[in-house]
């Protein structure tokens, strides 16, 4: 169900029409066109063309409806622009609508509406505005949709004035509608401005400089500009063009925009900073921007345990996060810091000082904890915040190998090794690949003992994990706390593991023969040609 909608009501011809396919709908063609930092939508219906950019502003905190209007008939149309909102301004609507407080303000053609009991934006303004005088509004739904009413036949979208109510107490949202005349084979542009900010002065300032159509001009200008000149830093040209589409600036605007920027990926979008998530996501920025990569490097860091261990994610408003027993986490920090100085040939970055947080010691049974850390009095640089990390998730369990501890890179293995017992595969390999790549910084730092210490350790897990892990044909996954092999020929649920086997590769954690074998057994059992993909594990 869309949350914010552009409403044409055709005085003339008595219609009700969006520039959306939804929600309504006629017989006539839409277009979309996604660009990066846009979307046009356009519909040809009525004797009308309907083209509507809607992107936010690259730097401004506010997001723009810009609606062009073609009259391709005879006569001059009237027309009513209903923009509705439908306002949330919390986690849960049900919870938050009673304390929504809606206000208009006639004299700068600023419709307000704030929530001062939500915890972490009490103070936060939200508005809605546009270019054209607003001529009516309208805070409660109830009044626009009426009772029972859809937003498909909004009831109050057929060319009346709204009530102009605005206050508390009302099923909030906010619309607000504007009149227009469009001459006969003319044009007009009208634009509708949603944003937020702490300062109504800095509201009223930017709704008037969008009421300008230069500022919506410049502003679209300048998000395509700055988009196009970041994704073209890097460009592939392989014979396969569908392959160089979405190479060439769809997957890396993606991973930008929708992984570091709004962190609001389809299934999980609470806008909170993963540890290991967003440590991956800038690897292939590094070659775009270090700068992004670098920060996130000591965002990361500051949200460090002094005793290694780190939060799993949290919200960067107060800080707010969980700390877990996962393994593999904090171990990302050492990996992406060893790849930012491979890449970049910076080892400046070693030297960041940032204050590690502390907080309550998970218990035994105690898997995870949600709260607000306190930073700490320590402050190290960020070579210090990486051996802590390597030290912390070092583990040796009954084989040898890496604990499980509360999950690795799978999630979804949690309780594999929950009361400390169980043991890790892959989890070896990657720590064999972290203390690898971190052998020449301690080298680099004069730490000669402890280089030469992490090259030991590199050699027992190799050993071990030899020994002990490998199936005839592959590597098994895991050991349960209870000695259950999981990835193991005989296994009838996840009987292979994918990483299990690429990771022995990448860690060079074996020899040539099993690399073979392991791959091929990939091939066998994991690649799908004629669903073409490749399965994280089979049986599921």
């Amino acid at each position: 169900t869309p949350s914010e909608i552009v409403y044409l009501y055709d005085m003339t011809g008595g219609q009700l029409l969006t520039p959306t396919a939804s929600p309504i709908r006629d017989d006539e063609e839409y277009r979309i066109r996604h660009g990066y930092g846009y979307t046009t939508f356009m519909h040809n219906t009525a004797g009308l063309s309907m083209n509507m950019n809607v992107f936010a502003d690259k730097n401004d905190p506010v997001k723009v409806y810009s609606l062009n209007i073609k009259n391709n008939s005879d006569t001059d149309r009237s027309v009513v622009l209903y923009f509705y909102v439908d306002l949330v301004l919390g986690v849960d609507r049900e919870v938050s609508a009673p304390y929504i407080l809606t206000e208009m303000d006639i004299k700068n053609n600023i419709f307000y509406a704030k929530n001062s009991y939500t915890e972490d934006f009490k103070n936060n303004i939200g508005f809605i505005s546009s270019s054209e005088s607003i001529d009516s509004w309208t805070g409660d739904k109830t009044e626009f949709l009426g009772k029972g009413g859809s937003l498909k036949s909004p009831i109050s979208a057929y060319g009346e004035n709204l009530s102009c109510n605005v206050g508390a107490g009302y099923n909030p949202c906010g619309v607000i509608s504007v009149n227009c005349t469009i001459a006969t084979k003319s044009n007009k542009t009208v634009s509708f401005l949603f944003g937020q900010s702490e300062d109504y002065a800095k509201v009223i300032d930017l709704c008037g400089r969008y009421a300008d159509p230069a500022g919506v001009t410049s502003s679209l200008e300048d998000v395509k500009r700055n988009h196009l000149e970041f994704l073209n830093k890097v460009r592939v040209n392989t014979p396969d063009d569908s392959f160089n589409t979405i190479m060439n600036g769809h997957l890396m605007y993606q991973n930008l925009i929708c992984r570091m920027y709004a962190r609001a990926a389809f299934y999980q979008s609470g806008g909170a900073y993963g540890f290991r998530d967003q440590l991956q996501d800038t690897l292939p920025l590094l070659y775009f921007d270090s700068s992004i990569t670098r920060e996130q490097i000591i965002r990361c860091c500051a949200h460090q345990f002094i005793e290694g261990d780190v939060l799993h994610w949290w919200h960067d408003e107060d800080g707010r996060g969980v700390r877990t027993k996962i393994s593999d986490d904090l171990l990302w920090l050492p990996f992406v810091v060893s790849y930012y100085i491979k890449v970049t040939n910076d080892p400046s970055i070693l030297k960041e000082k940032v204050f590690y947080i502390i907080s309550d010691l998970l218990g035994e049974d105690e898997h995870e904890s949600y709260k607000v850390p306190e930073v700490s009095d320590v402050c190290e640089d960020v070579y210090m915040h990486c051996k802590r990390a390597i030290e912390k998730g070092y583990t040796k369990g009954e084989r040898g190998i890496a604990l499980m501890g509360g999950g690795d890179w799978n999630d979804g293995m949690n309780t594999v090794g929950v009361e400390g017992k169980g043991e890790s595969v892959w989890l070896t390999w990657f720590l064999i690949t972290v203390m690898g790549e971190f052998v020449p910084i301690a080298q680099m730092r004069q730490e000669q003992g402890y280089a030469d210490e992490l090259k030991r350790r590199i050699e027992d897990y190799k050993e071990a994990v030899n020994k002990e892990c490998w199936d005839g044909n592959w590597f098994v996954r895991a050991f349960s706390d209870d000695g259950t092999v999981l990835g193991s020929k005989n296994n009838t649920e996840c009987m292979i593991d994918s990483i299990s086997q690429s990771w022995s590769i990448i860690s060079d954690g074996t020899g040539p023969e099993r690399k073979n074998k392991a791959m091929e057994s990939v091939a066998k059992y994991l690649v799908d040609k004629k669903e073409r993909l490749v399965k994280l594990l089979t049986p599921p």
